[in-house]
């Protein structure tokens, strides 16, 4: 496979301009150094709402060839909805192409923003109230009962999404690398060392992703994944 730069979770809005430029500056030269066969992929958490536009502009503009999906935080002073127009404008974003990248003769990448859904762990019980449900527009003044509901819609239209683009894409290639935001199993939800408690799972893991993950790959014995999430901001 030709080498790819992942990036996750830049939040450029709490950076100044020219730390922004030094950044992507230093990973175009990156990539130029890969050569021809080499991509950079960012899973989300790019800016907020509010700046989205400018900042994709200038990451398409600096580095040539970039894919991304957006995070939670994107959509923060706005919609859902509205950052994903504003995204579909741009060639990189993978949530909106009907066709898998191909990388090479092997591999190919397909993506989308992803959602976590609200059924891993224990929603109910959990204190957690996340600044989504302040600043995003379709997750802001619900009741507990609705915002699961809009949990599970999210997550279950994404779900819907990568069940159609990983099918397609293990017909031609049989590597496929799946770029998200969400991590898609509670194990795969890092954080400083742990995994996520069933109090914060419900909001930073999608059970319904892995579980289409699961369905396909397990049909799929001679076929591989790759999945790259952030959102969680640790390795693991």
């Amino acid at each position: 496979m030709d080498q790819l730069i992942w990036i996750t979770d830049p939040h450029f809005n709490f950076l100044e301009s020219d730390q922004v430029d030094a950044f992507l500056g230093e990973t175009a030269q990156r990539l130029a150094d890969i050569g021809p066969g080499g991509a950079v992929i960012i899973t989300g958490d790019i800016a907020t709402a509010k700046i989205l536009e400018s900042t994709l502009r200038l990451i398409h503009e600096m580095i040539p060839r970039v894919f991304f999906v957006l995070g939670n935080h994107d959509a923060y002073g706005g919609s859902i909805a509205g950052v994903k127009e504003i995204a579909s404008r741009f060639p990189g974003y993978l949530s909106t192409k009907t066709e898998p990248v191909a990388l090479n003769a092997t591999s190919c990448l397909i993506g989308h923003d992803g959602w976590a859904d609200g059924r891993l762990g224990d929603y109910h019980a959990s204190p957690i109230m996340l600044s989504d449900y302040i600043h995003i527009e379709e997750l802001a003044g619900l009741s507990q009962e609705e915002r699961l509901g809009q949990l599970n819609a999210l997550g279950d239209s994404a779900g819907a999404s990568v069940r159609t683009s990983l099918t397609r894409a293990l017909e031609t290639h049989p590597h496929v690398i799946l770029a998200t935001h969400v991590p898609p199993f509670q194990d795969a939800c890092w954080y400083e060392g742990k995994t996520a408690d069933d109090d914060w799972a419900p909001h930073f893991a999608s059970q319904v992703m892995g579980e289409i993950l699961m369905e396909i790959m397990t049909a799929h014995p001679d076929k591989r994944l790759t999945v790259l999430c952030g959102h969680t901001h640790s390795p693991g």
